[in-house]
């Protein structure tokens, strides 16, 4: 079993601390209508605090629904989590972006004739299959001969 995040050691705070000050989460997540009515997650630091509880937090839906009540962020069903999950791709992109151009501003990443690429795989299989039925690819290079554009690609 994955350990996961827990309320007595809670780093949320410091991972905020670390942010560049010029990040309004709130503002990002209403631009990118992660939020919209503001209902039971009301802010972008709550948003993102769920995300994260989720994808490297390792907690399953059932999980950060929980999570998320006893620590008093809302009181999430599984569906409801998944929802915020699914609309919030758009500002965690914005966030990753403005995180990378605050890093490529503060320190001289410029490497003439070298580009970096990220790449990660999968593999599928139907329900019933003894094998595998598909291998997904994605890849993600960031060119830094004419500055810091980025393009994907998935084969």
């Amino acid at each position: 079993m994955q350990n996961t995040a827990s309320l007595l050691a809670d780093e949320f705070p410091a991972l905020l601390a670390r942010l560049p000050p010029d990040l309004d989460l709130d503002q990002l997540a209403i631009e990118h209508r992660a939020i919209q009515r503001s209902r039971k997650i009301k802010t972008g630091t709550e948003l993102l605090r769920l995300d994260l509880a989720h994808g490297p937090g390792g907690m399953s839906l059932r999980d950060a629904a929980g999570w998320a009540g006893i620590l008093g962020l809302a009181n999430l069903t599984n569906p409801a989590v998944k929802y915020r999950l699914d609309i919030s791709v758009d500002f965690l992109k914005a966030v990753t972006d403005h995180l990378l151009a605050a890093t490529s501003a503060s320190q001289a990443l410029h490497w003439p004739g070298r580009t970096l690429r990220l790449a990660d795989g999968t593999c599928i299989s139907k329900p019933g299959s003894k094998g595998t039925d598909w291998h997904v690819h994605g890849a993600y290079m960031v060119s830094t001969i004419s500055g810091p554009a980025a393009s994907r690609t998935w084969n």
